[in-house]
């Protein structure tokens, strides 16, 4: 019985710090996409890029991208 806990207890270690990890992996993917996106704005913003520019690249995505992308914008402009 003993053996059994401790194989437990190693297990829920384990456990433990795979969740660490994939929490810090995810954060640091959370960071790197959020300051690409806030870049994205400023250039589309700033006019750094044309209306028929932004359109050709969204149409290069995959259908659900620019479902998302449309509608972010279309969300984004009533505001």
């Amino acid at each position: 019985m003993l053996y059994m806990e401790q194989e437990l207890i190693k297990d829920n270690e384990f456990l433990r710090e795979e969740n660490k990890r994939l929490n810090n992996e995810m954060t640091e993917h959370y960071f790197a996409i959020t300051a690409k996106a806030n870049l994205l704005d400023i250039v589309i913003v700033g006019g750094f890029i044309t209306q028929t520019t932004l359109d050709k690249c969204i149409n290069q995505l995959d259908d659900i991208d620019q479902i998302v992308i449309k509608k972010e914008m279309k969300d984004g402009n009533d505001q």
